[in-house]
């Protein structure tokens, strides 16, 4: 439980000292041309599902890096 509480306090430390935070209205986002980004599509993906693991892990509820959970069960049959 500490151990826990540790890592969430050092990810928001973390995040205080690497945000980048920029004020401003919805106007100036309006005007604001977004470049196009090159490479594959594969190229992209990876980099669209490296976005959707460190979102996962913002929480700190799920670990997006661990495999995926196989549950076994054991049918008896009468």
């Amino acid at each position: 439980m500490a151990s826990e509480q540790k890592a969430r306090a050092e990810r928001a430390e973390w995040r205080r000292k690497n945000a980048t935070v920029r004020l401003t209205t919805l106007d100036e986002i309006r005007d604001e041309i977004d470049p196009p980004i090159s490479g594959t599509i594969e190229e992209l993906l990876g980099l669209t599902w490296e976005l959707t693991k460190m979102v996962c892990e913002l929480g700190g509820k799920y670990d997006a890096s661990q495999p995926l959970q196989r549950n076994v069960t054991r049918i008896i049959r009468p």
